[in-house]
């Protein structure tokens, strides 16, 4: 999703209705936590982000922080937290950046991959699922592990097919066929066929 430009009129009342949803710390270098609407998704995800309407529109709180208090958003520029709190609107913690700064930010602080993030399973995690598909494979179980893991069903399903994930765990991916000679091949061919007379 392409970030678009955001410049506010501060004389419009967002600041005042800005700081109805914000819990100010004692120490103005801390987080300030937004208190007001969140972005969809599950809560116990981690990485909700505050909302707040700005001239009709939907839009991040802590993009609004950085509008408000810094200047003016140019269109595919993110706005990333230095202090990693999704929810915080401390314009001292916010920077313009990229996707690719953000990526390599979460990376480099250990967030991807984590349980609190989006992408929820770790390496490991994906070998223990490899090996209890291998012991029972069912619609049942995938389901077991898509509650025990909080993942969708869909994600357990495409480590089954080994079509995520792919190299993690042994024997991963679907079961194979054995390789089935020519010769062999036809030696059944005439088995069915002599049956069949």
């Amino acid at each position: 999703m392409k970030s678009q430009a955001l410049r506010i009129d501060k004389k419009h009342g967002v600041l005042k209705r800005f700081f109805k949803f914000v819990k100010m710390p004692q120490n103005k270098d801390e987080c300030w936590m937004w208190t007001g609407a969140l972005s969809s998704g599950p809560k116990s995800w981690n990485w909700q982000y505050g909302m707040m309407s700005v001239h009709g529109q939907a839009m991040g709180a802590h993009r609004v922080s950085y509008a408000l208090f810094i200047g003016d958003i140019p269109e595919g520029t993110l706005v990333i937290h230095s202090c990693n709190q999704t929810k915080c609107v401390n314009p001292m913690h916010l920077r313009l950046g990229t996707a690719k700064e953000n990526m390599q930010q979460c990376v480099q602080e250990g967030r991807f991959g984590a349980r609190d993030n989006h992408r929820k399973l770790l390496a490991e995690e994906v070998a223990e699922i490899r090996a209890t598909l291998r012991k029972n494979n069912s619609y049942g179980t995938q389901a077991r592990l898509a509650r025990e893991y909080a993942v969708r069903s869909s994600t357990i399903s495409l480590i089954a097919q080994g079509k995520i994930w792919k190299g993690v765990g042994e024997g991963y991916g679907p079961p194979r066929r054995p390789r089935v000679e020519p010769e062999d091949d036809l030696s059944w061919f005439n088995l069915y066929r002599k049956g069949r007379r």
